[in-house]
């Protein structure tokens, strides 16, 4: 099992998790997915919690590069000095990914 990737920030001040109640920082970064595009209307298959300084992630999204999107769109919460990025990669059968010339093909099962 490969070990949740973990991102840390030098925060512009040193930050602790009194600055933000630990409810409003994870409200923050709840609305971030809301606005995001690749997020919006799926923020719910992301669960947060954050405790003295670390936003811990966990979920399952269908591919990599989500997976590294969703923690760049959160690591500048204020509060927020390091990301534990416990979400997995899923890809259902029958997923279709878009190739580098915009067409689209049936990734293989994963397994």
């Amino acid at each position: 099992m490969i070990a949740p990737f973990a991102t840390t920030r030098t925060p512009r001040q040193p930050s602790t998790s009194t600055e933000l109640p630990t409810r409003r920082i994870e409200e923050t970064a709840r609305d971030r997915l809301r606005q995001h595009p690749h997020f919006r209307g799926r923020e719910r298959l992301i669960s947060m919690r954050f405790d003295g300084g670390v936003l811990a992630l966990a979920g399952s999204v269908p591919t990599y590069y989500l997976k590294q999107l969703l923690q760049e769109a959160l690591r500048d919460i204020d509060g927020v000095d390091q990301i534990m990025n416990g979400v997995t990669v899923h890809n259902p059968p029958g997923y279709t990914a878009p190739t580098s010339t915009g067409s689209s093909h049936t990734a293989p099962p994963f397994t």
